[in-house]
């Protein structure tokens, strides 16, 4: 290949946007048979209901299972240090994709915190509660950093955070605070107005749902901040592929039976607010439980260490997404003490609940690969030849000129750096012959074989 080409095909590869506009391999699907029963069932059942892929439905059951419990244990890790249970996801559905009634699913059970209704159902069940349980806002919308921080210093030791329209939370964002409260640091605050705030042992589960060309525009303007800080690798990001075109109207067609109305994992998170809600009565003198791994868990999770390791070396899978990778492994212990938790109460994690994790975990990484990841420049100049070709052949007689294709072509070639190395991909194979009249260049399809 002539520099020239070589050059347009390498910068194609490395200036291509930090979303890519078209996935180079499709969306895989979720392994939502990997989640616990409690929250397989649930995540299934919401899928249904509303009609959405379990991949948008799954990242808010899960967040919601790590909020009721970020308040209650800690993980412990391999090197004996603790770690929060709290996780981070971010998800970019199309619009209209229903997040708002999937996120309405996972509500009950904060707002009877936020009403205080659970400690009245502890005192009526005939276990004692004095002083009466305390209660406090839990579940945020849309909320600046200082906002947060109000709540926390009103003794809001754990909080949700979990917006269907997270576009506005980006507006005052502060990725390096939240940062924080993804490794559960002491947030220390010092100005003039506030004086000086010290925020410890704090916990936020979050889920932000920003729809595609929205996230797109803030990752242009902010996404070396988002990435440097280190927020974006923390998050568990996916871009859920959309149900529109193939959804059944719920009249007449049985969806009600999916409801989730009085799903046992319902009632499991309303146990796990009453036992949080008794923590925070204790105030200072409660402490987190640690969850511990059983020696099969331990061994599942140094092997997964190791095989992100081999993929992070130059020319690895993950080399391109290396923050991601690397905060993949702190995150597979997270989930898994939040699956074992809350499937099963227990404080040791087996084997088979690390495993789980491990898949979903797994799962997200090949979708961060696939949306933010630099595909080879062979495997660029393959697709938008496939793309271009296809374009092509809409045109009358397939004759066209390469500045009609600069204009109006598919987005993906229309520079001009992309188009030439595009072109001389298509001449060299014989899909395409060019013409020059002055400096026109006229491009001809050029007929199969078989057509002679």
């Amino acid at each position: 290949m002539p520099y020239v080409a070589r050059k347009a095909a390498r910068s194609s590869a490395e200036q291509n946007s930090m979303i890519n506009d078209d996935y180079f391999s499709p969306s895989t699907p979720y392994p939502v048979g990997s989640l616990p029963p409690l929250l397989r069932d649930f995540t299934e059942r919401v899928s249904q209901h509303t009609q959405v892929s379990p991949a948008l439905a799954a990242p808010v059951v899960i967040s919601a299972a790590a909020a009721a419990v970020q308040g209650l244990i800690d993980v412990e890790t391999p090197y004996g240090a603790a770690v929060p249970a709290s996780l981070f996801f971010l998800v970019s559905p199309r619009t209209g994709d229903r997040m708002s009634a999937v996120t309405r699913s996972v509500r009950p059970a904060f707002t009877d915190f936020e009403m205080g209704s659970l400690a009245a159902a502890l005192t009526n069940s005939g276990i004692a509660a004095e002083p009466p349980l305390p209660y406090h806002q839990f579940f945020t919308d849309v909320a600046t950093y200082q906002g947060i921080v109000d709540l926390q210093l009103a003794n809001a030791n754990s909080l949700f955070a979990a917006s269907d329209e997270g576009s506005r939370n980006f507006k005052t964002f502060s990725s390096a605070d939240w940062c924080k409260n993804w490794d559960a640091d002491p947030i220390r605050i010092n100005t003039r107005k506030t004086g000086a705030i010290v925020l410890r042992d704090k916990r936020i589960s979050l889920c932000l749902s920003v729809q595609a060309p929205i996230l797109k525009g803030i990752l242009q303007r902010k996404g070396e901040e988002l990435l440097g800080s280190g927020f974006l690798p923390r998050t568990l990001f996916s871009m859920p592929p959309s149900l529109q075109g193939s959804r059944d109207s719920f009249i007449g067609n049985g969806l009600e039976r999916f409801s989730t109305a009085g799903h046992a994992l319902h009632h499991r998170l309303r146990d796990l607010m009453i036992e949080y809600s008794i923590a925070l009565g204790q105030g200072a003198t409660f402490k987190r439980k640690i969850v511990r791994l059983a020696p099969e868990a331990m061994n599942c999770w140094r092997d997964f260490d190791r095989d992100i390791e081999a993929r992070l070396a130059p020319g690895g899978e993950f080399h391109d997404i290396a923050g991601f990778a690397a905060k993949a492994v702190e995150n597979l212990l997270r989930m898994a003490g939040v699956f074992e938790y809350v499937q099963t109460g227990q404080l040791v994690i087996s084997g088979w609940t690390m495993y789980q994790a491990a898949t979903v975990v797994w799962w997200y990484l090949h979708e961060t690969k696939r949306i933010l990841g630099r595909a080879p420049p062979e495997v660029l100049l393959a697709h938008h030849a496939a793309i271009l070709m296809q374009w092509l052949h809409s045109q009358p007689n397939g004759n066209v000129t390469q500045g009609m294709v600069e204009r109006l072509g598919p987005a993906p070639v229309r520079k001009k750096e992309y188009l030439e190395a595009t072109l001389y991909y298509m001449e060299q194979r014989s899909w395409i012959s060019s013409e020059y009249t002055g400096k026109t260049r006229k491009i001809h399809l050029t007929p199969p074989r078989w057509a002679y």
